[in-house]
């Protein structure tokens, strides 16, 4: 007889939770449930296995969240297969040893370094030559051919490049002799799967489901795959101007503003694709403190603030928000937030943090 399904597999969702979040499934029904129930045994810190990378990646000890399996878990696990070794990762988690697992952790970390650094060569080289795609599909997709990226990392450019032009992005790179595969990641309303549906006849395969989707092909029908994939783009309407607002859950009173609104936060975990972290807003709160942290990805720098807002002060980080400092804000001024309030574990001390959206002073929102 085969196990329940609601019991009998339950000391295996802590890789179904973890599997989930990193292909980008969407976090709704019979996934938000499992991954919910993942999430679970996942903290129960059962499985061997991942004690070595949770420990690497800073986790031992903490309560993990979606957010840190999104960041933290699957990009080392994912690594291994984008190097074009799945067998490493199949080896951790298969792993009853601690001192096997630990070896294959470091292995799997080094691997998601160079994975980091061919990334960003690539991410260098491709970038100039998006524009061009991008106008000439009228704004509507960014289609990279790149003979140097390596297959491995090309789920990693097609995501960056929809962040950086807020499009649909379709990566192409070589596969094994003769053939080719691409990876395609998308938001709403184009659906990445169905787009490759029009194409199956020049498709050796292909899947995927609305955020990302991969095809493989033969060589040699790449030039008409591409001219048709710009044939169906022209036929389709011009997307809306990208909308700069900031959807806002709640506002916040000051008397609501109380560490105990992580309980409320967390509650609506798994966070993740169709189930985005709560986005919060208090009005009036002042700057007490910014402190500058380096970039190293070269742009404006990242800001600490220290945000009065009722009887709390809190922690606040503004990514790349460097430049607006004495131009639109600074210490004393006050300002209306926008923001997302998670935990921060920092040499082994624990503490509520908000990660800011958006910040405007009171007088001009």
């Amino acid at each position: 007889a085969h196990p329940s399904l609601d019991s009998g597999y339950e000391e295996i969702l802590d890789l179904v939770a973890i599997g989930t979040i990193a292909d980008l499934m969407p976090m709704e029904d019979e996934n938000r449930i499992l991954v919910h129930r993942g999430m679970r045994v996942l903290n129960k810190r059962h499985r061997t296995a991942l004690l070595p990378l949770l420990t690497a990646q800073n986790l031992l000890g903490k309560q993990i969240s979606s957010t840190d399996i999104s960041w933290q878990i699957s990009p080392p696990i994912n690594a291994s297969g984008r190097m074009g070794r799945p067998s490493v990762a199949l080896d951790l988690l298969l792993s009853e040893n601690l001192g096997q697992a630990q070896l294959l952790t470091d292995e799997l970390l080094s691997m998601n370094k160079e994975r980091q650094r061919l990334g960003q060569e690539a991410w260098e080289r491709i970038l100039p030559i998006s524009k061009d795609s991008f106008e000439s599909t009228g704004s509507k997709m960014v289609i990279i051919n790149d003979p140097e990226i390596a297959r491995g990392i090309t789920g990693v450019m097609a995501n960056r490049l929809l962040r950086h032009y807020k499009a649909p992005a379709l990566v192409i790179a070589p596969a094994e002799e003769g053939k080719i595969s691409g990876s395609l990641r998308s938001n709403e309303p184009f659906h990445a799967r169905d787009f490759l549906s029009n194409f199956e006849d020049l498709l050796l395969d292909y899947g995927g489901h609305a955020c990302a989707g991969g095809f493989s092909a033969e060589a040699m029908v790449l030039e008409e795959l591409l001219k048709r994939m710009h044939d169906r783009l022209d036929e389709m309407d011009c997307p809306e101007e990208a909308s700069e607002e900031v959807v806002i859950d709640c506002t916040l009173p000051a008397a609501y503003m109380s560490p105990k609104m992580i309980e409320v936060v967390e509650f609506f975990e798994p966070y993740g694709e169709k189930n985005p972290p709560l986005v919060l807003h208090i009005e009036g709160a002042i700057i007490e403190s910014i402190q500058r942290l380096s970039n190293k990805n070269g742009g404006p720098n990242h800001l600490k603030l220290t945000l009065a807002y009722g009887e709390y002060r809190w922690p606040a980080l503004y990514w790349e928000s460097g430049d607006r400092v004495g131009q639109e804000f600074d210490v004393g001024t006050q300002v209306n937030v926008a923001f997302r309030l998670g935990r921060n574990y920092f040499r082994n001390q624990e503490s509520l943090q908000l990660v800011i959206i958006d910040l405007k002073t009171s007088e001009s929102a």
